[in-house]
């Protein structure tokens, strides 16, 4: 398994297994290496069927919510938000993006997932 931040960071996503990606994605998150200073809050937003892909979160706040895309009105979707911290130069956002898309290839199967990031400037949490 590849963990550790460089690896992850370094990491081509496309050749990685799935159970890789969700290590990546969990250790960018949850254990974040010194250079990880700025504050920020991952949001993704799933069909609510489809958000038990993303029970492998070590931690997160799950929203109940609906919403209206063009032909499908009043979704059943879930809210998924998860602060964590950040470099200087984004490179874990970046990263988190890309191994979110890889993730809905490889198994959530959405046409596209929708997920960003979000600095904050105040929280409890450090």
């Amino acid at each position: 398994m590849i963990p550790e931040f460089e690896a992850c960071i370094h990491a081509t996503s496309g050749k990685m297994k799935t159970e890789d990606v969700k290590s990546c994605i969990n250790e960018l998150l949850f254990n974040p290496s010194p250079e990880q200073v700025d504050n920020e809050l991952l949001t993704i937003v799933l069909l609510k069927e489809k958000a038990r892909h993303l029970d492998f979160l070590k931690g997160y706040t799950k929203w109940n919510t609906v919403g209206t895309w063009e032909q499908y009105p009043n979704e059943k979707n879930v809210l998924i938000e998860v602060q964590f911290k950040d470099t200087k130069d984004e490179r874990v956002g970046n990263k988190l993006m890309e191994l979110l898309e890889r993730l809905n290839r490889k198994e959530i199967k959405e046409e596209q997932i929708y997920a960003r990031t979000t600095p904050i400037e105040e929280t409890t949490l450090h």
